[in-house]
């Protein structure tokens, strides 16, 4: 019965290294550190301070633009899929860029630069 045991045991063990050993190089793939940066100006070329920069499939935190109207944003993403990106800022029509690509094969680093429209007055 001891003897029955032990070896289940021992092959259980066996069987949980083997899946580590397996599972160890996906684990190193699997989430990749994925930066998005760029600059939003006006259609003016002007920069935007404090425009609100948010990419929904890495994190809902979002960055907001410096004096240049820079923005950097740097998470990590799991394995493939789309980004969104969706820039705002008060007295300005927001925009989404939706659909850039983010692959195992490709680029983790993106530049999205920006331009956004005044708002329309009523």
């Amino acid at each position: 019965m001891k003897k029955r045991m032990i070896i289940s045991t021992a092959i259980v063990l066996v069987l949980l290294f083997c899946v580590q050993l397996i599972a160890k190089p996906y684990n190193r793939i699997a989430k990749r550190l994925v930066v998005v940066q760029g600059v939003v100006s006006d259609t003016n070329g002007d920069p935007i301070l404090n425009a609100e920069v948010r990419i929904f499939n890495i994190s809902n935190v979002p960055a907001l633009t410096n004096d240049n109207g820079f923005y950097h944003i740097q998470r990590g993403i799991i394995s493939s899929g789309f980004l969104f990106i969706r820039v705002s800022k008060p007295g300005y029509t927001t925009m989404t860029k939706t659909n850039i690509i983010v692959s195992p094969d490709g680029p983790f680093s993106f530049v999205v630069d920006c331009t956004l429209p005044f708002a329309a007055t009523k």
